[in-house]
């Protein structure tokens, strides 16, 4: 793997770092409204019994769901790659500053 050796690697691959931290935390809030939908929908197909109420709550269940398990793969996969980057870096910074 790559090893960073300047102080401007360092630094882009530091603000490659927070990009990737807040887009995990805009997938991490997206999750959570995801998971608000599931509740919504749990609440229109437990308590009603039309049918016409009962059928947008499955449903919204069923994409809600879908959608929570294809956003935690990719909330895995960013935290793998910032992993990377703390791991790359702290060689540097065992290195030059410590």
């Amino acid at each position: 793997m790559y090893q960073s050796e300047t102080k401007s690697d360092v630094m882009t691959e530091l603000a490659l770092e927070r990009t990737i931290l807040a887009k995990q935390r805009t997938t991490l809030a997206e999750i959570s409204v995801f998971l608000s939908v599931v509740g919504l929908s749990l609440l229109l197909f437990k308590f009603f019994d039309n049918f016409l109420i009962r059928l947008p709550g499955a449903l919204g269940i069923l994409i809600a769901t879908i959608c929570i398990i294809k956003l935690l793969g990719e909330y895995k996969l960013s935290k793998k790659s910032v992993e990377e980057i703390y791991a790359k870096n702290k060689i540097y910074f065992e290195k030059y500053l410590g």
